[in-house]
Order: structure tokens, then sequence, then C-alpha cells
């Protein structure tokens, strides 16, 4: 494992992601996924067909593309509420994968998680890199933090936050 940054957020624990969390991460995957596709004009047995490949391929990619990244759950209340995924190994430090599960989102957690990651960060005069779909919500809460556009290439936007 990389060089992982203890991170203490406000409101949540953080626990690294053991074989016990794979229901969730499943789970999580699947009603981000839904959120961020709108309502499809497929069967739901096709659609969940889709959103298992998808699943299953991102773990595979995750695992080859980022071996020493750090799985890591977030906790509120004992519950499990999202998951972040980061390279602590590259230059810059990697999100690979930030989600909250939709009933818990804007309600301070992803917040409170990246104004942890961001004081981590800047404690450790690193800079914070990342891509997220171009126009969502998400991209808008990452601006708030400083984080800055460096490349679009749709779908995605990649942002890089330096602490300045």
């Amino acid at each position: 494992m990389a060089d992982a940054w203890h991170l203490s957020v406000a409101d949540c624990d953080v626990t690294l992601a053991s074989s016990q969390y794979a229901p969730f991460l499943r789970d999580l995957f699947m009603q981000v996924q839904r959120q961020a596709m709108g309502s499809l004009p497929l069967p739901e047995p096709a659609l969940l067909q889709m959103l298992e490949q998808q699943h299953n391929a991102q773990v595979q990619e995750y695992k080859r593309a980022f071996p020493l990244a750090v799985n890591m759950i977030l906790l509120k209340d004992g519950q499990p509420v999202g998951r972040l995924y980061v390279d602590f190994s590259s230059d810059p430090v990697h999100m690979i994968d930030f989600a909250i599960v939709p009933s818990m989102q804007s309600k301070g957690i992803g917040s409170n998680v990246l104004q942890s990651l961001c004081e981590a960060a800047q404690n450790r005069s690193v800079r914070l890199s990342l891509k997220v779909l171009s126009g969502q919500r998400a991209e808008k809460l990452y601006a708030r933090f400083g984080f800055e556009v460096t490349d679009r290439n749709v779908p995605f936007a990649s942002m890089v936050w330096s602490g300045s």
C-alpha cells in the first residue's frame, strides 16, 4: 500500500475497504451510475446486466491502472455512505473515484471529505488531481474547493488542486 494519509473527516469515519464492503461498493456504483445516466430505455434486467459488467470492468481497470491506490469507505454513524479511492503514490496525488450514496448527497459529507483531503495535501505541499464528468454537480463542488480545469476531453474534465 502507498503512504496513505490519515484523513480526519468531520462527521465521518474513514476505513480501508475490505472484502466485507464489496456488496456496498457494487450497490454504490449501481446507484451513482443510474443517477448519472438518468432514465435509459432499457428493460430492468438488461440495465442491471450492463451496470454489473461496467462495475466489474471498473474494478479490474482500477486494480490494473492504479496498483498502489488506497480504497477507503466513508462511514456515517457506522454505516457506509461513500467511497474515496486515491493513488497517494502519484504526483499529483490522484483521486480516482469519489462517490457518496445519492440519498446522502447534499448533506456536507463530500465537502467534509474534500476539506480534509485538501488540508492533508497542503500540509504535504502536494497537488491533487481528478477527472469528473463535465457539467455535473461534482465539477462545481470541486471548483468551490479550488480545483481548476486543466483539460476537457468530452465527457470528462481533468482538474487539479494546487493549494494556492
